[in-house]
């Protein structure tokens, strides 16, 4: 299966009063490693979106273990979990 790693560094804004990454953050994080692995593999969000492909989500869960922090880099590794007909299925390591 195809694999991809982001680096991504939590933003003062990512955070909630604690300093740790707000849990809906998490989301915008495994969004943008998703388009990466496209990216890295030679399919780029705008030739997808040019050709009427569309990739709605549905359905999403997480297990939250460790909280990220603010300026902390954490590394999203996706993963094509499953690819069959119309579906793709990701899973997600933070």
């Amino acid at each position: 299966m195809n694999s991809f790693q982001t680096i991504y560094r939590v933003s003062y804004s990512d955070t909630d009063q604690m300093g740790y990454m707000h849990h809906s953050n998490y989301f915008k994080c495994y969004e943008t490693s998703r388009w990466e692995l496209f990216r890295s593999i030679g399919i780029p969000y705008t030739k997808i979106e040019e050709e009427g492909i569309i990739f709605p989500v549905i359905n999403a869960s997480v297990k939250f273990i460790k909280p990220a922090f603010y300026d902390q880099e954490i590394t999203v590794k996706t993963q094509i979990r499953s690819f069959k007909g119309a579906r793709i299925v990701f899973e997600y390591q933070a």
